[in-house]
């Protein structure tokens, strides 16, 4: 009956269709967004370096002990850790969604704590990193060198030093820094740097 009703005049029912369409507009702006659930499970990172040390002895020393020690904490899914060639080490521990994030980086910063007695001196010295991190990707800032005249090294320690100092200012917010190969080029004949801050 409804249905018939809208079949038979369609003009009334192309302006409801518009004057809806211009209601939800209006209100999409008033939307409570900072109420909404969290649907992106909790993470938390450690991070640490092992000056000189290779990949191999980043895992028996460095990756071993820490991960001994957090795996099993209080609402934990899974975790997953990257060792590199340059002596640096990452760890990042997904807990279940709802988790309190700040209740999360105490339990592992208390687990990462434990295990800093059975780590090497230099990476004592160096100190390990405990902080929140969330997998949601903010924004991509890509570096390039139109003349070719700076590398990929010098612009990969440009973005270090100049963009990861800036994108610090943001809570909860982790900056990585990645260098194309040799072998990738942009237009112009530059090897491109990329930034990613995620917050």
């Amino acid at each position: 009956m409804i249905s018939k009703f809208f079949i038979e005049r369609p003009v009334l029912a192309n302006v409801l269709a518009i004057l809806m369409i211009v209601i939800g507009g209006v209100a999409l702006f008033s939307l409570p967004v900072a109420q909404y659930p969290n649907v992106v499970p909790p993470t938390i990172s450690v991070t640490t370096r092992y000056p000189g040390a290779s990949a191999r002895n980043v895992v028996d020393t460095v990756a071993l002990p820490i991960e001994q020690q957090v795996n099993g904490v209080d609402g934990m899914i899974y975790m997953q850790s990257y060792s590199a060639s340059d002596g640096s080490y990452s760890l990042t521990v997904t807990f279940k969604i709802g988790m309190d994030i700040n209740f999360a980086q105490v339990l592992v910063q208390n687990r990462v704590s434990s295990a800093l007695a059975s780590l090497p001196q230099a990476v004592q010295a160096q100190g390990v990193t405990v902080q929140q991190k969330s997998t949601a990707v903010l924004m991509f800032v890509t570096l390039s060198s139109p003349d070719s005249r700076y590398d990929s090294l010098f612009l990969a320690n440009y973005a270090t030093i100049i963009s990861r100092i800036s994108c610090r200012v943001c809570p909860a917010s982790a900056t990585s820094i990645s260098s194309a190969p040799a072998s990738t080029r942009c237009g112009s004949g530059s090897t491109p740097t990329s930034c990613t801050h995620a917050r």
